[in-house]
């Protein structure tokens, strides 16, 4: 890569004559449709003009980014490898005095077609190579617009022009095929919708990607490269590429640079693994009970950045057909002689997309609520049942697409067998949380509230003991929510087996208006403020209340999201483009810039994707909230100039802010594009994640 920081043109750097390309027009080039528009905007015109150009000059132009950047540099790296590939035959001979090759003598034999002297004459590689590229042109093009070209010097550049979209979508397919390859045999034929889920936590990107695929039930190579469009083929390159992991030397190569640095770490975690105490280990290494306790820590946080970096869960999870129980069995399967220690520390790791279940002693891909819902499921079912009726549950837990391999574990770990009776010998943490709703918070119970989660933990010690809560509050905060029902805004309560929430007659109501609606989306906001006074009638005072009653009873046929209802799959599948779209990008992008991305998107799609809570409004730009950067302590100190601004309880105007930010960390504003005070007003509305005391 060139250095960004020279003086020097691209040109110069990569010692090229850039007087050699003078005739190669830039629409010709296998750039995006982004890049081509930058360079169309600075007037660069041809090949030439692009290589006499300083890097730096491309970095510092707005909406320039790294990717575009990469894409010219990687181009022009090519160039220097090979610089015929972009010249007609009209400029054969006059390279040929530049560059020494044997161009000139075959200039004829070229225009006539005829290339047999490249298997007779004496060429070197090089040469041979690049007389096959243009035999291989001259056959695409045939020889009537070969002859046509000739006898008009200059049109090249136009026909090039023509083909420069097609170009660009061949290079596209060619760089998703090679990516495609690079993937085991066997993975390609797995179901995409195991990959896709393991890839990315972002609902956006998932959606993205299934939608490429006919059925989420796909082989995970049979991908409609049609649908594949230029603003979504970075993320299908991305996911494919991540799909040729090969997690045992991925583990083993990281655990021996960053774990095992210190020798006695590998049989600390092994004997750790196989339960010894830390008094055992320490006799054994004779080092003190301290010492190990440090070591193994030091193990567990570089483990944490290792998880992080492997999605070890997501990826085990992914080749072992989508199963939501991870096993011991499972991970020494995938990570090799090393998979004992792995599990060990997998149980300590705090993640949103997987937990341990200490009951089952196994990894549960997903959140709480498959426990959730076989507890539910199992308190149906009588305390006490034959062993053959349980074998029946199995069967119908299955049915309702509960994991069969989860299932019969809980049964085995939460009721004891005597004889061929199972009979239950403890309630489980769901079971708890539900009671302690129901008893203590019939109206609900704020979640991010860490004084009402400190009520909840009170409320268990007191009637059920000490039951090994998790001492993290999110992990209480997650099984909730997954428990409860939306009323309010962070507040879930107890949900009615029955689901009378509200009458017939309303729910009927609403159902019929939300798929009446000529909107593809309806707004809770809308909804509510329609019935109030019905919903208010019935005790329903709040759209989270709204939303999620609505949700309870039609939760499988609406896609629901934090503001609004929509009966429309294919609306949500597009909205979701566009936001990863925007989450693509770099700097922040205009309206006018989605919908030449996405032609034909109505604005209501586009006023739904940037009402997204990740997408920052930047008065008629849109930036995705991953884009901004934050150093150590910088959101801290912003968020004290805000206290300090509003410490006397009046109104202030974002202005007050803007100014300070501007005289303290003005680096931090330029760095996240806020050059307005509306665009700071924006990243703190996010950071807080409520409007803010100021306008």
């Amino acid at each position: 890569m060139v250095d960004v920081h020279d003086e020097k043109t691209f040109a110069e750097q990569y010692e090229l004559n850039a007087d050699e390309y003078i005739d190669v027009d830039v629409v010709s080039l296998p750039f995006t449709v982004r890049v081509q528009k930058r360079l169309d905007g600075i007037r660069i015109n041809n090949l030439c003009e692009l290589l006499n150009t300083k890097p730096e000059a491309l970095l510092n132009l707005p909406g320039f980014g790294l990717n575009c950047f990469n894409q010219i540099d990687s181009y022009i790296r090519e160039l220097k490898k090979n610089d015929s590939s972009h010249f007609s035959i009209n400029t054969l001979e006059n390279k040929s005095l530049k560059s020494g090759k044997k161009w000139g003598k075959y200039v004829e034999h070229i225009k006539n077609g005829d290339f047999s002297f490249v298997d007779i004459d004496d060429l070197n590689d090089l040469e041979r190579h690049d007389f096959f590229r243009i035999k291989e042109a001259y056959s695409v093009l045939g020889e009537d617009l070969v002859r046509s070209c000739l006898d008009n010097p200059g049109t090249e550049c136009e026909l090039l022009s023509c083909f420069s979209e097609y170009i660009n979508r061949c290079t596209i397919l060619s760089q998703i095929k090679d990516a495609m390859n690079d993937i085991p045999d066997d993975r390609k034929h797995r179901k995409c919708i195991n990959f896709i889920t393991a890839f990315s936590l972002d609902e956006n990107d998932r959606d993205a990607l299934l939608s490429f695929y006919e059925s989420s039930e796909t082989e995970l190579y049979m991908i409609n490269a049609e649908l594949i469009s230029e603003s979504s083929y970075l993320l299908v390159l991305k996911f494919f590429r991540w799909c040729s992991f090969n997690l045992l030397n991925q583990v083993k190569e990281l655990f021996e640079k960053k774990i095992y640095k210190d020798d006695r770490i590998h049989f600390i975690l092994d004997a750790r693994a196989k339960k010894c105490t830390l008094e055992e280990v320490g006799q054994s290494e004779n080092i003190t009970r301290e010492r190990v306790r440090q070591l193994e820590n030091k193990a567990r946080h570089s483990f944490e950045i290792i998880q992080k970096k492997l999605n070890i869960v997501q990826k085990i999870f992914a080749d072992n057909n989508g199963e939501v129980i991870i096993t011991h069995d499972d991970v020494v399967k995938f990570c090799g002689p090393i998979g004992n220690q792995v599990f060990y520390l997998l149980k300590n790791v705090e993640s949103e997309s997987f937990y341990y279940d200490s009951q089952l002693d196994v990894i549960v891909v997903g959140d709480q609520e498959y426990a959730r819902k076989i507890a539910l499921f199992l308190d149906d079912h009588p305390q006490v049942s034959k062993q053959d009726d349980f074998k029946h549950i199995i069967s119908c837990a299955i049915e309702e697409s509960l994991p069969g391999k989860f299932i019969q574990s809980y049964i085995e770990t939460n009721y004891k067998l005597t004889g061929n009776v199972y009979h239950k010998t403890r309630l489980t943490l769901a079971s708890v949380y539900e009671d302690i709703l129901i008893r203590y918070f019939p109206n609900g119970v704020h979640i991010y509230d860490e004084a009402e989660i400190s009520k909840i933990r009170s409320a268990i010690w007191k009637d059920y003991g000490d039951i090994g809560l998790p001492k993290n509050d999110r992990a209480i905060t997650a099984r909730i929510s997954s428990i409860g029902m939306l009323s309010g805004r962070g507040i879930y309560k107890p949900k009615n087996k029955d689901k009378t929430y509200i009458s017939n007659a309303l729910a009927e109501k609403l159902h019929i208006y939300i798929h009446e609606d000529g909107n593809e989306v309806v707004m809770m906001n809308t909804l509510y403020y329609l019935y109030r006074d019905e919903l208010s009638a019935e005790g329903v005072d709040n759209k989270y209340f709204l939303q999620g009653i609505l949700k309870e009873l039609f939760g499988d046929e609406l896609v629901f999201r934090r503001d609004y209802v929509s009966k429309n799959k294919e609306f949500h599948s597009i909205y979701s483009s566009i936001i990863s779209f925007i989450k693509e990008s770099k700097s922040p992008v205009s309206k006018k810039e989605i919908k030449d991305a996405f032609p034909g998107i109505t604005d209501i799609v586009i006023n739904m994707a940037i009402d997204d809570e990740e997408i920052l409004n930047f008065f008629g730009e849109y930036l995705h909230a991953s884009r901004l950067v934050f150093r150590e302590n910088e959101v801290e100190r912003l968020k004290r100039i805000v206290d300090r601004v509003t410490d006397n309880d009046r109104e202030h105007h974002i202005k007050e802010v803007f100014e300070i930010v501007t005289f303290e960390q003005s680096e931090l504003l330029s760095r996240n594009f806020a050059k307005f005070p509306f665009c700071l007003q924006s990243i703190l509305e996010y950071l807080y994640h409520k409007p803010i005391p100021i306008f």
